[in-house]
């Protein structure tokens, strides 16, 4: 018995610890030969909850705390408690309901302290019956009160100040929201705070709420009265015969895989550019351009030519590294070889978009050159565009120009677009269109007119010929809105929004249809997920119950305070930078009691569709999923700004003077921490690995036929090289090799007769050697950008004699 017992300096090592108010992760050793228990000091209550490894494990009480054992291994074992008891979830969940139904009765109920306001604008927020109390406490609240306290003296007399007892509420509120910040973002980084985040957001919410449930103005919503409606539908039927003739014959095509073998991409893009001009023109109808001031065209003009040039300035020498331009050179190549595609509007392999988008890519790619320049201009472009388009929307939605060109100013500089722009990722192009299809969806609202409807049709259509999560998000929002429309009697309108986009959006379906494609094309490599996201609903006990819903409130909390160092973000702020996060917060309080308008109720349902259908989808690279509700965010951040400021200045002229500031200060805030700090820390990230985007940059100097041997970990595959190879039309013979791999049986194969150029990491001294024992060697040749050399691939180039 003595040898079985456990030896006296046997103990549990533990690595790493990190506890929270509800969460504890502990790392400990695992011994080899010995089943451990390890417990925490926290009281065995109902509810908790523990994993090992990733698996579901049973809960141990070690003298009435939590406890699990840990089996015998040799790897290091993760254990993950969490409480998460029935009840509280359970009183959670139908506390959630119970509020839903209250703010849904609360909204549907008219308000009555309208007459009661002393002002000559009514109120614009909220539509809750106000009891009498609150009635003698709204005129109290929002009578101003002037006094003078120097009005003896002469020369000060002047000086007056006006008080209102909801100006230090209205302070403390954006108080308790800046508090609510720091304690989100303190949380998320590991910091212990013991005032709970959610109080102080709570309070930020109720405070801000009722001011401006009892002071706001209407002092930019358009009117909510419906325009002239339509009695029917007016054609123009030689453009729409035209039209419907090209759509037509681009569904033809697709039914005869033999005949569109041999019709150029071109062609089959005109017919489809064609088809849409001609709906449009055909369903117009009675229209006309919005009417807008001079000055807001001016000064939306110098917005949009900012974020443009943004977008566009050292476009490919400030990140001198692919992101998915490989994949669209994979496209681009694809067609140049084979410009007569089987199924043109077919999403190809490790692509999202359909040949449309790389179709547009190569007219700028022949234009400009064969390099990143060419790659991410349309994109660039296409982004600076967007900000007309959240213009556009922002002025349709809010029906004023100051708080549009607010949410232009926000859209113009915000980081996460500013770097999809710069990276040519195709989820930049189908963000334009929809928020423009969202933009038509609106004047079309609030005007009557058929065009507007048409041309949202139309745009809608065009949206499901690039990425997946495009031609899943807009369709969704406009067909909400569809139902709205017909519920309100509005079905004239809802047909021709119905026709303009059945029949451009007929030949992608059709393609999909006839080709066995999936709809959604790459998103559908996400299923698993999908699965895991509802097995809440399938299941009645274990483990992804919680899992899910810990996703649930985890992407709320990603999109404020988490920070992505993905690929293809790679930053070091959250997609709302942290000073933003107060101004988002009272975004979302002030249209929230605005949720039946237009402004608030696409702006919040824009967020919520996009959070809940990103739950099916991988949150490993979670900011890529946000690119298109970015146009969302800067909506409700222009509205932050905003409301708060016109409650606490009663002066329009200063007023406007601030929120412009203010704008200023955000957007300008914005780019500097873009270029001055993400990009930098982009950098230094992608610095930590070996350079290999840099290496395929530099071969654009070899000479013709010279073998390139790329001596490195297969950090790029074969194919993705290749593709870069004939994208730049180098003419090199170029190959990937492991460091283990280059031995003297390797480099004897190789013909001295040809010229050799090997990219090294200056690390593998070993590999240097033998490389100058066998060849004579030109190098190391460095990059001239400024690159790590440890992180770089050094250029040796073999020197061969004219014998």
């Amino acid at each position: 018995m003595k040898d079985q017992a456990t030896p006296p300096n046997l103990f549990t090592p533990i690595s790493s610890y990190t506890r929270r108010y509800d969460q504890i992760a502990v790392v400990v050793a695992a011994d080899e030969a010995h089943t451990r228990v390890v417990g925490v000091q926290e009281r065995a209550y109902p509810g908790w909850q523990v994993m090992v490894n990733g698996e579901p494990a049973r809960l141990e009480s070690v003298g009435g705390q939590i406890g699990v054992v840990v089996p015998a291994g040799k790897s290091p074992v993760e254990i993950y408690f969490v409480y998460r008891p029935f009840l509280l979830l359970a009183g959670g969940f139908i506390s959630l309901i119970c509020a839903a139904a209250a703010i849904v009765y609360l909204v549907r109920q008219p308000i009555v302290a309208e007459a009661y306001v002393p002002s000559n604008e009514p109120i614009w927020v909220g539509r809750a019956t106000i009891s009498r109390q609150w009635e003698r406490f709204a005129v109290w609240a929002v009578e101003p009160v002037t006094f003078a306290p120097f009005e003896t003296i002469p020369f000060l007399s002047r000086w007056k100040f006006v008080f209102r007892p909801t100006t230090p509420l209205m302070w403390l509120g954006i108080f308790c929201m800046l508090l609510a910040a720091y304690l989100m973002r303190s949380r998320i980084e590991g910091d212990d705070v013991s005032l709970p985040p959610g109080l102080s957001l709570g309070v930020g919410v109720l405070l801000i709420g009722g001011m401006l449930l009892v002071s706001g103005k209407r002092i930019h919503e358009a009117d909510e009265k419906e325009m002239t409606r339509l009695s029917g539908i007016r054609v123009y039927w030689v453009p729409f015969a035209a039209g419907m003739l090209a759509l037509l014959t681009l569904v033809g095509l697709n039914l005869l895989p033999t005949l569109v073998g041999m019709i150029h991409y071109g062609v089959q893009l005109g017919l489809l550019l064609i088809g849409a001009v001609g709906v449009g023109w055909g369903l117009i109808g009675q229209w006309r351009l919005p009417r807008i001031a001079w000055r807001e065209w001016i000064a939306i003009a110098g917005i949009a030519l900012v974020g443009l040039s943004l977008r566009l300035v050292m476009l490919d020498s400030l990140m001198p590294r692919f992101g998915n331009e490989l994949s669209s050179m994979q496209g681009i190549v694809r067609l140049w070889n084979d410009p007569y595609p089987s199924w043109f509007l077919q999403q190809h392999a490790g692509f999202d978009s359909s040949w449309v988008a790389t179709a547009l890519q190569i007219v700028p790619v022949d234009l400009f050159g064969h390099h990143l320049l060419g790659l991410r201009l349309l994109s660039g472009i296409m982004g600076g565009m967007t900000v007309i388009a959240v213009y556009l929307l922002a002025r349709t939605l809010a029906g004023d120009g100051l708080i549009a060109i607010v949410a232009a100013m926000i859209m113009a500089t915000l980081p996460v677009h500013l770097h999809f722009s710069r990276l040519g990722l195709d989820v930049v192009h189908g963000v334009f269109w929809g928020t423009l299809a969202l933009a038509f969806m609106g004047l079309g609202w609030r005007r009557g007119y058929q065009g507007d409807f048409a041309f949202a049709g139309v745009l809608l259509g065009i949206t499901l010929y690039f990425s997946g999560s495009e031609r899943l998000l807009f369709p969704l929002l406009a067909l909400i809105w569809l139902v709205v429309m017909i519920w309100r009697g509005r079905s004239v309108e809802g047909r021709v929004l119905l026709v303009s986009f059945g029949l451009v959006a007929l030949p992608f379906f059709n393609s999909v249809l006839s080709n066995q494609t999936d709809l959604l094309g790459g998103l559908v490599r996400e299923s698993p997920e999908l699965t895991r996201a509802f097995n809440p609903f399938l299941s009645t006990s274990g483990y992804p119950a919680l899992e899910n819903a810990d996703t649930l409130m985890g992407w709320p909390v990603q999109l404020l305070t988490a920070v992505d160092r993905s690929g293809f973000y790679g930053g070091n702020e959250p997609v709302i930078i942290g000073y933003l996060l107060p101004v988002f917060l009272m975004g979302v309080t002030a249209l929230g009691w605005r949720i039946r308008s237009l402004f608030g109720g696409i702006s919040l349902g824009w967020i919520g569709v996009t959070v809940v259908g990103s739950l099916v989808l991988d949150a490993r690279q979670w900011v890529l999923y946000t690119g298109v509700m970015l146009p969302a965010f800067a909506l409700i951040l222009a509205a932050g700004i905003y409301y708060p400021t016109a409650i606490l200045l009663q002066s329009r002229r200063w007023r406007s003077v601030i929120v412009v500031v203010i704008g200023v200060v955000a957007a300008g805030g914005q780019a500097i921490y873009y270029f001055n700090a993400h990009v930098p820390s982009l950098e230094r990230q992608a610095q930590l690995a070996v350079d290999w985007s840099d290496a395929l940059l530099r071969m654009d100097g070899l000479p013709a036929s010279t073998r390139v041997h790329m001596v490195t970990k297969p950090v790029v595959s074969e194919r993705d090289l290749q593709a870069y190879v004939d994208f730049a039309d180098l003419k090199l013979d170029v190959d990937i090799v492991s460091p283990e791999m280059v031995t003297e049986a390797y480099l004897r194969k190789l013909d001295p007769r040809d010229t050799h150029a090997f990219f090294v990491n200056l690390l593998e001294g070993d590999v240097v050697t033998r490389l100058r024992e066998r060849f004579e060697l030109d190098g190391p040749q460095l990059s001239p950008r400024n690159i790590d050399p440890i992180a770089q691939l050094a250029l040796y180039v073999t020197i061969t004699s004219d014998e």
